[in-house]
Formats: C-alpha cells, structure tokens, sequence
C-alpha cells in the first residue's frame, strides 16, 4: 500500500487484507471496507481521521505518481478508465450517500456511521494558566481546550519555570478531540506566578528540519586545464562563480555560504 498526501508519497506498507476488504461490484457491497480510522480488531478503535472527507475514489489499477499528481490538480472525469465509485460525499442530510461514476450515476448506498470524535476546528495545541499559592500549584484553567486529541494518546502537560519543581499533570480528553480539564497529579514546590504551561500539541508526525550555513561543491577536473565554476537560480541564466582557475588536482573543493550563494552549479572548462 502507498499512501499520498495531495499528490506526493508520504509513506508505504503492508495492507492487512482480513480488515480492508473492498468487494463492491455494480455497486453490490460483498465486503467491509473501513476508512477514517484505525481498526486494531483486537483493541478499541482509535485514531479517527481528524478532519472532513470528500471524493472518496476506488481504482481498479493502481495510479501512477503523475496521475495522482494531476488528479490533485483537477478531477478525473466520472467515466476515467479504472476508476469504479467516487463517492463525492457531498450530501446534507440522511444516512445514505450517492454514486457518481459514468453507469452507476444516481446509484445510493447505506452508510453505517460509527461514533468517534468529531472534530468542528482544526487540529492544534491547547493552552493553559496555573494559580499558584505558597509555590504550590493548586489550579489549572484551560484557555483554549485545543483540537484532535485522543484518549489513547493524551498530551503530555510539563510546567516551566526557573524556580519550581516536582509539579505534574494529566490532561483528560473529551470525546470532540478537545482538552476537557488538566488534573494535577503533584503540585511540586517553588513555583513562581509566571509559571508556564506547554502542553503537547496533538499526534502529528514528526518532522525534522536541517539547517545548512555553508555548503562544499566538489567538481572532478582534469589536472591542469582551466575550468569557470557557474551558478544559477532557475537553470536558465547561468553567472561565473569566482575566477577561472587551473585545476591542481583531480578534484577540486570549494566553499560557499548557503544565504549568498544560488542554488545550481556547473563547471565548465575555458580557454
């Protein structure tokens, strides 16, 4: 299985086929098919997508990459080679949902809803303030509850400040995705008025970010001739980097600070 984010590959894996089972033909369900949350069978469910849906599609083929990408840039038609259902989800009221693909146009189906969170905002962290008597922490107020928590993976709460120490917390969620109360576990000693709260935002990936100051370009020369190393921004327009030089070994190494420099390169041998 691939799983794209607006066209772009975001991750891979083993599909469990005892669970996503999609078995409709002409519109005759013979399967169960879940999508918009985890299914663990033997745990509760958890991790219910935390947003809306719209144009669920089925393809008899796997797409490639640039079909994907095209199909984030604007829709196929109804009648696309391969694909079966698109289900818009587009419907207001009632508990069914209709069909739109060439030949199965105007075709409904029964919807089962299962209850989960239900998220109304978009998901981010919560925030909150601390009352603080004797250097104990005695009362936590919740000034924005948040969005797309779960109760399988509360927040973790950590106090900061330069003085205090000892106090913990655990944040309690509510079934829409928010913070309903953050319970103090330790009230800790020494904590100042202007102690802070972090709470962790909800379960998103993590990412990391690198930051580069300066970068090394390696050109492979041959010893002796006299090359212009080149830069551009946009492939198109290409400027001398520094002077023309003989190169003294096979390699040659140079330097550059990362803000000042372009982002191409090429070499080039001159007269």
């Amino acid at each position: 299985m691939r799983a794209y984010r607006n066209g772009t590959l975001v991750g891979t894996g083993a599909p469990a086929p005892q669970i996503y089972i999609y078995g409709a033909i002409a519109g005759s369900v013979v399967g169960i098919f879940n999508f918009g949350l985890s299914d663990y069978q033997t745990l509760p469910d958890a991790n219910f997508y935390a947003g809306s849906m719209a144009d669920f599609r089925v393809w008899n083929r796997a797409l490639t990459p640039a079909e994907l990408s095209s199909h984030v840039a604007s829709q196929p038609a109804t009648n696309a080679p391969g694909l079966v259902n698109w289900i818009p989800f587009n419907e207001t009221t009632g508990n069914t949902f209709q069909d739109i693909v060439g030949g199965l146009t105007g075709t409904y189906y029964n919807i089962d809803f299962v209850s989960g969170p239900v998220l109304s905002c978009i998901p981010h962290r919560a925030t909150a303030t601390a009352q603080v008597v004797n250097g104990f922490i005695v009362g936590i107020t919740i000034t924005d509850p948040g969005c797309g928590y779960t109760n399988t993976s509360p927040p973790a709460v950590i106090f900061r400040d330069s003085t205090g120490t000892g106090a913990t917390a655990t944040a309690i969620v509510n079934n829409d995705g928010t913070i309903e109360r953050i319970q103090i576990d330790t009230n800790g000693r020494d904590y100042t008025d202007s102690v802070r709260i972090l709470i962790a935002p909800p379960p998103f990936l993590p990412t990391l970010t690198i930051g580069v100051s300066r970068v090394n370009v390696t050109m492979s020369v041959v010893l002796g001739r006299r090359y212009q190393l080149e830069s551009s921004a946009n492939l198109a327009t290409w400027s001398p980097e520094g002077d023309p030089f003989v190169a003294q070994d096979d390699t040659v190494t140079q330097e550059f600070v990362v803000q000042d420099t372009r982002r191409y390169f090429r070499i080039n041998e001159v007269p």
